[in-house]
């Protein structure tokens, strides 16, 4: 089933807390069930530094990262493949 939203999962944000390096952000996929948006990605770097991966919608044009966030999201997120942040929309 897919539910329609008046605000649109638009942009993943990937911070780098250590010097610049190469690397390589991918989503995989995106899934809806239930009102819960989840979001498959791989985060491929040489090195073993942390991410800051925050996730933002239209709805507020973009100015505050969503809130009611789950998994691999948030601060000193490190890289890897496979991947899962899970949004539940209805309670944010």
């Amino acid at each position: 089933m897919v539910i329609k939203y008046s605000f649109i999962l638009a942009s993943l944000i990937v911070c780098a807390t250590a010097s610049l390096h190469a690397q390589n952000f991918s989503v995989r996929r995106v899934e809806s069930s239930q009102g819960k948006i989840t979001i498959y990605y791989d985060l491929l770097d040489t090195l073993a530094r942390g991410y800051s991966i925050n996730v933002y919608a239209s709805r507020d044009n973009f100015i505050a990262p969503l809130e009611k966030i789950s998994g691999d999201a948030g601060l000193e997120i490190k890289p890897g493949k496979n991947k899962k942040i899970v949004w539940d929309a209805p309670a944010e």
